[in-house]
Parts: C-alpha cells; structure tokens; sequence
C-alpha cells in the first residue's frame, strides 16, 4: 500500500470520528490530494539505490585494500635479481579503472617519481588521454618491470617473474580494456616477438582481457612520424568505449 492510500485511509476515520463527536452525524468531505507523498523527496534516495551505491563502495574498498596489500608485496619482493639497490614502482591510478595500461620496464625518472609515466612523457601521455575523453585520474598504469633494470639486461625470465604481479592487478582492477606501450610490452604480453610496426591498433586478449597495443609515447617523441599512426589508434580506442558503454 503507497502512502497516499494510507493517508486518504487515515484521513477518512479523523473526518469521520470527528464528525460523530462534534456533529453527531456523518458529512461529506472532499479528500485533499496525497499524492504528494509518494513524489521522490528532494535528496531522497529510495532504499535500491542505497543498497546499490553501498555496494560499489564496499567493492571499490575491497579493491584499494588488495591493491594495496599487493603493493606492500611488490615492495619487499625479491623474486628476481633486479629488486637490489633500487625503488620499486608498484603502479598508480584508479583502482576501478576501465583502462589499465602497461608502459615499458621502470626508468630511473619514474623510479624518482615514485610512479610510472612522468616528466615530458608523461605530459604526452596525458595529451594523449585528454584528445580521446579519457581523464588521466581515471585510468591505473603500471610498468612491464617494476624495478628500474638500470643497466642491467632485461631477461624473459625477469618479465616472468614480474608478470606474476601485473596479472594479480589485472585479476584485482578487471579493466575492459588494456593499453600496452610499445615493442617490448607487446611480446612480453603475447610471450613471443609480436611486430608493433604491423600489430599496433589491433585487438588481441591477454587473461580473457581486451589488450590493444600501440607505440610508447617516448617512442613517438623520439620519431615525429609516428604520432599520425598513434592517433589513428586512439580514436579506435574511443571508439571501443562508445560500443561498449
């Protein structure tokens, strides 16, 4: 029962009741309009909604608590011989992210930052975003190697190790859609030499996830030529997003 009928019921025994004790007799009345009552209040949210929003707050909690817990593992991992003398780079970004992107091993000025995709590259990056609606807040980025390997060879052994980590992120974010950064990323990903020149703007899966690969933006700004083909890759990138909204 609304709770117009309830009060018209309400109303209807008072009129009554009063008619008897001060009139002795039943009147007619006209009933005043209650529909006001089941309108939506003004900063009224209806009991689905608060259980809904309640939800997706414990859900985005639980995530920033394993993001972090991980985070905490990253730190103190020793898995693999580049961990020694160096600043780990966990990642950074949103932890409900619908894009996680995979940018190249740690460099000793994203080991400075303490995150991954900063200075000059990462303001291009951030263009990059920007030109496709995609706000830089909003998306988690984190590197192929989360050590800075320095002057250190990179082995695929080295990316294996670390990989057991990119996908516990993937496994705790659940993106739709991956954004990897050049060459090196791309067949680390598919686990052989993968050609960025001929596969970039493709879409490919890695842990049942949509992974789309394209150049490192350092990469571009080291060759003017490629920021055409990038852009051809963006808009694609937007236009997943438009299909699966």
């Amino acid at each position: 029962m609304n709770k117009k009928t309830i009060a018209q019921k309400i109303f209807s025994l008072a009129t009554l009741y009063n008619d008897y004790i001060e009139h002795g007799f039943i009147r007619k009345h006209e009933i005043p309009d209650f529909s006001y009552m089941d309108a939506p209040q003004q900063g009224y949210i209806p009991k689905e909604e608060k259980t809904k929003q309640y939800n997706s707050k414990l859900k985005i909690d639980t995530k920033k608590r394993k993001i972090i817990e991980l985070a905490e593992n990253i730190l103190s991992c020793q898995q693999c011989p580049l961990y020694k003398n160096v600043k780990k780079i966990p990642g950074a970004g949103d932890v409900n992210a619908k894009i996680f992107i995979i940018s190249y091993p740690a460099s000793i000025e994203e080991e400075i930052a303490g995150r991954p995709l900063v200075g000059k590259i990462g303001d291009f990056f951030k263009k990059w975003m920007n030109a496709i609606d995609i706000n830089f807040n909003d998306i988690f980025i984190t590197n192929l190697l989360k050590c800075p390997p320095k002057k250190n060879p990179i082995t695929k052994e080295n990316i294996e190790t670390c990989k057991k980590h990119l996908d516990k992120q993937l496994e705790i974010i659940q993106p739709e859609l991956i954004l990897s950064l050049g060459q090196l990323t791309l067949s680390s990903l598919k686990k052989t030499f993968t050609d960025i020149n001929s596969n970039h703007g493709q879409i490919f899966y890695y842990n049942n996830i949509p992974l789309f690969p394209t150049f490192h933006p350092m990469d571009v700004l080291s060759n003017p030529l490629l920021k055409k083909i990038v852009w051809e890759d963006l808009k694609k990138i937007q236009e997943f997003f438009k299909k699966n909204l």
